[in-house]
């Protein structure tokens, strides 16, 4: 099955070839289907890591601490909401990711 990601948050997202070098990380969430899973990724190349999990374990710790490092600290209220039960939805989220950063999110998938 396809899933289909929005790429949310990353230390990267306005890096251009030529910028001095930024670690990269980032944080992916899938909408759809909603909300199966998040990536949370840093690295490059042979140094590369990183994991998919639940929204729950998305916010444990040491997960939570690497969202924030990669720009995501806003996105850890729509992650409670979603454990404790409630609805969040792709548009209040892509609304937040604009206010931020002035344009849309990219979409990413993943099979």
């Amino acid at each position: 099955m396809e899933r289909r990601y929005l790429k949310l948050a990353s230390t990267r997202l306005f890096w251009e070839p030529g910028d001095p070098h930024v670690y990269p990380r980032s944080v992916d969430i899938s909408v759809e289907p909603w909300p199966e899973s998040l990536i949370i990724a840093e690295g490059m190349n042979h140094d590369s890591v990183g994991a998919t999990m639940s929204v729950a374990e998305s916010l444990e710790a040491s997960w939570a601490a690497k969202s924030e490092l990669s720009g995501g600290a806003w996105l850890i209220p729509y992650l409670e909401r979603i454990r404790n039960g409630e609805t969040v939805t792709e548009v209040e989220l892509i609304a937040h990711f604009i206010m931020l950063h002035g344009r849309e999110p990219e979409i990413g998938h993943i099979l």
